[in-house]
């Protein structure tokens, strides 16, 4: 899972791209996905970015108490 973020035009940029299989539950067909989220406002996309991760790892079969690994990319 790699993270990405960037502004332009004054909107806030963010988002994942997942390159393992995504389930139908999170928005996915089986395959990779990228899910991005854009607005003036850094924490409403945080905010929604994050509830669409820990829903992805839940499908994944990604307990609470487990680890994954995660890579985050900031484009200035």
């Amino acid at each position: 899972m790699l993270l990405f973020s960037f502004s332009s035009e004054g909107k806030r940029h963010i988002g994942v791209v997942d390159t393992h299989p995504v389930s139908h539950g999170v928005g996915g067909n089986g395959k990779g996905l990228v899910v991005w989220y854009c607005s003036k406002t850094r924490a409403h996309n945080i905010s929604d970015l994050t509830s669409w991760i820990v829903n992805r790892l839940n499908h994944g079969g990604v307990k609470f108490d487990e680890r994954t690994s995660l890579l985050s990319l900031h484009l200035h």
